[in-house]
């Protein structure tokens, strides 16, 4: 279990230098471009899935250091209203070609 920690540490070091590169030069384009909505909707994909990245080693670090694991109330609504627009983002769709309906008991 120890040889695993050393090893997903290695590799999640190894994950975040690009990675941070990555962030860093597209808060630098954001600023240089920052008045084209075009560089402006790639610059914040580009700022968002970093933090998503960065959360996913954050995980896996945590689950190779076997912290007790703490349970947390996630809002589903939310979560599921967000999961539709970066979809729709993602795939480039109009936001009328998805349909999120939530009914409450």
């Amino acid at each position: 279990m120890a040889s695993l920690g050393q090893l997903t540490a290695s590799i999640a070091h190894e994950i975040r230098n690009p990675l941070g590169a990555i962030s860093h030069a597209g808060e630098l384009l954001s600023e240089a471009n920052n008045d084209q909505p075009e560089t402006r909707k790639l610059t914040d994909i580009i700022q968002r899935h970093s933090l998503r990245v960065n959360n996913i080693i954050e995980t896996i670090l945590q689950m190779s250091r076997r912290k007790t694991v703490e349970p947390t109330v996630i809002v589903l609504a939310s979560w599921l209203t967000q999961l539709v627009a970066e979809f729709v983002n993602y795939k480039q769709l109009l936001e009328q070609d998805i349909e999120l309906v939530i009914k409450a008991p």
